[in-house]
């Protein structure tokens, strides 16, 4: 990220302007009802955890969770109808292996 100082851009953020949550929001990748996976609060998840499915008619769609984390909390309620962009859950930053 670059920012200007006296007409001169550098590459490197100032230090203490953009705060590192680490935190990252699951979201709806379409329409459909909710179903919570069996997930709860601390546990570890990766690329192939199942994080909820989302069903509407016939069809029903896997939601994965993104990265590797922490599953933290669920942002809508068990069958909830949700829409493409919708929050649905959000992960913490994984365990650190040290």
């Amino acid at each position: 990220m670059a920012w200007r100082k006296e007409n001169e851009y550098v590459d490197e953020p100032r230090q203490g302007e953009v705060p590192e949550l680490g935190v990252v929001l699951v979201v709806s990748p379409g329409w459909g009802r909710l179903r919570r996976g069996g997930l709860q609060e601390g546990s570890v998840v990766d690329g192939t955890t199942v994080i909820c499915t989302l069903g509407e008619d016939a069809s029903e769609t896997i939601v994965r969770a993104p990265t590797t984390g922490v599953f933290v909390s669920w942002l809508v309620t068990d069958r909830d109808r949700v829409s493409p962009g919708t929050p649905i859950a959000m992960l913490g930053p994984a365990p650190s292996s040290e």
